[in-house]
């Protein structure tokens, strides 16, 4: 039952001002699978409020899991494990059904998790090791969250390479049922769904990846959120049966949400340049026909050590003589 952080495993209480500077690995088994699993780069599993936490230590993940954490423990449901950038879960424990449609909000819980921060990249690649494997949660922030969020930030990457049955991913929070205020997520979120190493008899996958989060249950509000990074899904089976659900801001959702002032502006996607002539000039300000000019020349700085590109306008058309 591994519950795993840079500063502690399991907290049932609150956390308040702990930070987390170590580097963080966990390496296990890729053929005997852990259980209950909640690894966090703070903490592992914190039931009460949590504030003012930060991680700054790169975390990484390479095992194999099965069962669940400490979210559905209450309820007998050992189906979910949980990775998160500062806590594996935050919350009181619920009973979880196997069916994620019929979780509700649980904001009249009364515990929030404010303040923190993610600043170190996270790589994280659980496996499971037997067809009947885990529902596997993945946050910048937090994997499983039964409390509400407010002024919580992921500014790193966040990487998943994971085979399981169920992927939930999200820039702050895998899996969540309470609502979110003021929270951000600026670093890139990949995720692989590695379908070529799935155990025998596996064809049927299900995967949930947004920029904020992988699920939200039904009644939560999201306000004044926003997602600047990348997201990336691949190698997800295409067979009968399957679901992957990608998205800006959320993967999915249990019912009807609430989202105000939310926006979703990953940065553009580099341009590749025209094929173009280079030589060593000086850079001059581009005149207003270099937008425009399809034959335009690339120029850089040769004196400088760093490289400086500008396109410079074509030669003009000379005028046509007269034709004798």
């Amino acid at each position: 039952y591994p519950a795993f952080g840079g500063v502690a495993g399991i907290i049932e209480g609150e956390i308040k001002g702990c930070n987390n500077y170590g580097t963080l690995t966990y390496t296990g088994s890729k053929t005997t699978a852990a259980t209950d699993a909640s690894i966090g780069g703070v903490a592992g599993y914190v039931t009460g409020n949590a504030t003012d936490c930060h991680n700054y230590g790169t975390f990484a993940i390479e095992s194999a899991f099965a069962g669940g954490t400490a979210l559905a423990q209450s309820g007998g449901n050992t189906d979910y494990s949980a990775f998160g950038g500062v806590f594996g879960g935050v919350g009181p424990f619920i009973s979880v059904a196997d069916n994620y449609t019929k979780i509700d909000n649980t904001i009249d819980k009364g515990v929030v998790i404010s303040n923190c921060t993610n600043e170190a990249a996270i790589s994280l690649t659980p496996n499971m090791a037997t067809s009947g494997g885990p529902k596997m949660c993945f946050g910048g922030i937090v994997g499983t969250l039964t409390a509400s969020m407010e002024n919580c930030h992921n500014n790193a990457n966040v990487s998943v390479k994971s085979n399981t049955r169920w992927i939930m991913a999200g820039g702050l929070a895998g899996f969540a049922t309470a609502n979110f205020t003021d929270c951000s997520s600026k670093g890139n979120l990949s995720v692989d769904a590695d379908k070529d190493n799935h155990p025998s008899g596996v064809a049927k996958q299900q995967d949930y990846v947004g920029g904020l989060f992988g699920i939200i249950a039904k009644g939560t509000t999201v306000k004044n959120c926003q997602n600047s990074g990348n997201v990336s899904l691949v190698n997800v089976f295409t067979t009968p049966g399957t679901l992957s659900y990608l998205g800006g801001l959320m993967g999915s959702y249990s019912g009807a949400v609430t989202m105000e002032n939310c926006s979703n502006s990953p940065p553009p996607l580099p341009v590749r340049s025209p094929r173009s002539v280079v030589s060593p000039v000086t850079p001059t300000q581009p005149s207003p026909m270099s937008k425009i000019a399809p034959r335009s020349l690339l120029q850089r700085k040769a004196a400088s050590p760093a490289v400086s590109w500008v396109a410079l306008a074509p030669p003009p058309i000379p005028s046509p003589g007269r034709v004798r």
